[in-house]
């Protein structure tokens, strides 16, 4: 019975999403917010009970209708009940929410969907201010975006609109995991916050966006793999010295020299991190022959992180397959190369001139995940 009302509402919804699909991004409406609410209401009231689950926390009640869920004050759909929030989850047949948006899609479809004065994305690690629009007291739309450094978390976009010296706050609420959307949320506040203190959070918004302390690589064009891009959370490995690499992890948990012929090699670990310098027979420096990440400590080229999929890790360099070679002959650098195998590991090798030789990023692939990246001098 779920799979054909969860058809129903799809259809019901699908000149919803088309309309949106044809307009250019445009800021959030509260009328958009109401109406999907609305058209799930009207759609769950006409379920039969063995359609409804309901959960209950902290006195208010989720009613879960599996395609889609609302949040309410009563345990039951009544008719004085007050709901002031719904959440769209993956299912058999998944809705779209007021943007055509829906669970599955990506995160480049989700920022296209909605206003973008950032598009590098700057910020902090933690967040970065996607727009700022209007001014109290009359209406204010915000977007931002949660991360953690490359990985996008959540996507919020806030309609503040003041009705005297209150303001109420509704939100769109995009959850995401692998740069993919994963729940939607709706949600409308029953209790204004004062002119003061939504001017506060504006202002903090305001403060956000000017900062650039980090910022993402995106395009629909991404180039090859250049020596610009060797940085692994801020630390340049063409040029970068222990100190300088001590000063983004911290003091080396192992930090041993071994002979090299007549030269030195000095070997600094951490947790899931090995680099390897070059020095000469008088222990003076040459240069870092290597940098080994294994586990998710430091980001590399592009934002890169360990446990990336296979897919986001190809879409960050030029692509002129999926597989084999990507670009180049795969021998003379600059190239880039996936070789996969049949026990589901795949090898990426992306390589770079440099002045004084070839520089090579080998990613090692398992389950369908980034394990190990490499950095070194060939």
């Amino acid at each position: 019975m779920k799979k054909n009302v969860a058809l129903l509402i799809a259809m019901i919804l699908c000149l919803f999403a088309c309309c949106a699909l044809g307009e250019e991004a445009a800021m959030l409406r509260q009328d958009e917010l109401i109406n999907l609410r609305d058209e799930l209401v009207e759609s769950a009231r006409s379920m039969p009970a063995e359609a409804l689950t309901v959960y209950e926390e902290d006195g208010m009640y989720k009613l879960d209708y599996d395609a889609f869920a609302l949040d309410s004050d009563q345990s039951a759909l009544t008719d004085t009940a007050v709901i002031d929030g719904i959440e769209i989850t993956p299912s058999e047949n998944t809705l779209s929410d007021m943007r055509g948006l829906k669970p599955g899609d990506s995160l480049e479809q989700l920022l296209a969907a909605y206003p973008l004065d950032n598009p590098s994305l700057s910020g902090t690690h933690d967040e970065a201010v996607l727009y700022i629009s209007g001014q109290l007291p009359g209406t204010v739309n915000t977007g931002r975006l949660l991360r953690d450094g490359s990985r996008a978390q959540v996507v919020e976009h806030a309609i503040y609109a003041a009705q005297g010296d209150q303001v109420y706050v509704s939100y769109a609420v995009y959850t995401l995991q692998d740069d993919v959307i994963t729940a939607i949320q709706v949600l409308m506040q029953d209790q204004p916050m004062t002119l003061g203190e939504a001017q506060a959070e504006l202002e903090q918004l305001s403060q956000l966006q000017a900062k650039a302390d980090y910022s993402v690589y995106r395009s629909d064009d991404p180039d090859e793999l250049a020596l610009e891009d060797l940085y692994f959370g801020g630390f340049d490995f063409v040029s970068g010295t222990p100190e300088q690499l001590q000063a983004h992890l911290g003091a080396a948990q192992s930090d041993t020299w071994q002979q090299d012929g007549a030269n030195y090699l000095r070997i600094l670990q951490w947790e899931g991190i090995q680099a390897i310098f070059n020095y000469d027979s008088t222990r003076n420096l040459q240069r870092l022959s290597l940098l080994e990440i294994y586990e998710d400590m430091l980001e590399g080229p592009r934002g890169l992180r360990i446990d990336d999929t296979l897919a986001s890790v190809i879409g960050r360099f030029r692509h002129d397959a999926n597989e084999g070679a990507l670009y180049g002959d795969g021998v003379t650098a600059p190239y880039g190369r996936c070789d996969k195998n049949n026990d589901g590991t795949a090898s990426i090798a992306y390589a770079v001139q440099a002045e004084n030789g070839t520089v090579l990023l080998r990613l090692t692939v398992v389950d369908g995940r980034l394990a190990d990246m490499t950095c070194a001098w060939r």
